[in-house]
């Protein structure tokens, strides 16, 4: 990997920008690397809210600043996810970072996502902090989450318990996008107290754990094979505590056994590895190993 360039939120549902933002990432990531859009030769992108045939229109649109000799391909980001994680080969990831999900490719090359079975009871940072958030409100100060709800308002800027109430109140259904940042932003302390064994925590975090586990399950029914391999992604779900629970909740009473490993690459790395393939570079471990050397290519 020679350049590596972040940017604005690029999904289309929840960022009005988003096309601007894609645009202006590819091209920052061509000027890293001294090149033009016409030395371009293979292209992957891996797009949140790319989910539906349809939203091919916008997806071809948003990254339109390539030369016509480039071999576009437009797929979601959880196919660049399992690109990365297992190059390709059969298996599960489970992603629970900024958004969450779980996306299979079976022996038999199908691709299938929880959503498939109608599983929408998974999640990512967002889920874990409004399910805290709600937890709190509802349960109060005790003795053993004091510590906790207090580092947690004074994360969110607000005085007390029912001053967060009554702001989440007047929001309605409509939250601003910084007050929804500053919600999402306390992930990390819900994980670290669910860690130190703070009950309010590992309640929340186990719902998150047992539903990521869930989707796994029903997917893993798909496989032909009795032991399915399974990649865990995501900030959320790599967090020591949630990780051990999903792990857990999959050795229990499952339809398989499932094969939990440490992702190959990031996501990042195999949307590089699918746009080599298109342009037909072999695959092999030595260039697997190049594109490790990167900081971005870990997970």
């Amino acid at each position: 990997m020679l350049a590596y360039v972040e940017g604005r939120p690029g999904n289309p549902e929840q960022n009005p920008d988003a096309e601007q933002n894609i645009q202006r990432v590819i091209r920052q990531v061509i000027a890293e690397v001294k090149g033009q859009p016409t030395d371009v030769l293979g292209f992957v992108a891996g797009l949140a809210g790319l989910n539906d045939p349809k939203d091919l229109e916008w997806a071809e649109r948003f990254t339109n600043v390539l030369g016509e000799t480039c071999a576009w391909y437009h797929v979601s980001d959880s196919v660049v996810a399992h690109s990365g994680a297992l190059l390709s080969k059969p298996g599960i990831i489970a992603i629970s970072g900024t958004g969450w999900s779980v996306y299979a490719v079976t022996e038999t090359d199908r691709r299938l996502y929880s959503e498939n079975l109608a599983h929408f009871s998974g999640g990512g940072a967002w889920h874990l902090s409004c399910g805290a958030i709600h937890a709190m409100i509802g349960t109060g100060f005790q003795p053993d989450n004091q510590e906790f709800i207090e580092r947690v308002l004074a994360q969110l800027q607000k005085p007390t318990l029912e001053a967060l109430r009554e702001e989440i109140i007047s929001f309605g259904y409509n939250w601003s996008p910084e007050f929804s940042r500053t919600v999402r932003s306390i992930c990390p302390l819900v994980t670290e107290a669910a860690q130190n064994g703070i009950a309010l925590a590992q309640s929340v975090c186990n719902t998150i754990a047992i539903g990521m586990a869930e989707g796994i399950k029903m997917l893993g029914s798909c496989f032909i094979s009795d032991t399915v391999t399974v990649a865990l992604m995501g900030s959320v779900l790599r967090s020591p505590y949630i990780k051990r629970q999903t792990e857990l909740a999959l050795a229990n009473r499952s339809c398989r056994v499932f094969h939990v490993v440490d992702p190959t690459l990031s996501g990042t790395a195999g949307a590089a590895l699918l746009a080599l393939q298109h342009c037909g570079v072999f695959i092999d471990d030595a260039l697997i190993a190049r594109l490790r050397r990167h900081p971005m290519a870990a997970v």
